[in-house]
């Protein structure tokens, strides 16, 4: 999991080449406003040089203290938009000192 927090550091240290590398990939992860939004899907492919299977990249990342590591630097991960499965649902890395929107329910991934 140390590429996934590489990963979230960049995003939260605005990391000029990595954000160019989001903007042209489109809808595999998306910056909106003031949050990085993204699928599980989009997540791993972003990390082309994975070695691990989309299965098991998910089931480590369910496991890991991300957001607690994250939190640290002011910042978690949160449910965006539920399809009700994992999927399929679309995810946020968000400031903890931004009002969140009342538009759904928020659920952190830890």
């Amino acid at each position: 999991m140390k590429a996934v927090a590489e990963l979230f550091n960049k995003l939260v240290d605005a990391d000029v080449e990595l954000l160019r590398e989001i903007s042209a990939s489109g809808e595999e992860i998306q910056r909106i406003d003031d949050a990085y939004r993204f699928t599980l899907k989009g997540l791993f492919n972003t990390l082309s040089d994975n070695a691990l299977s989309y299965k098991e990249f998910r089931s480590q990342l369910y496991a890991s203290t991300l957001n607690q590591d994250l939190g640290k630097k002011g910042y978690k991960i949160e449910v965006y938009q539920s399809s009700g499965k994992v999927d399929s649902s679309w995810y946020q890395l968000i400031r903890l000192d931004k009002p969140l929107s009342q538009e759904l329910s928020r659920v952190p991934i830890n």
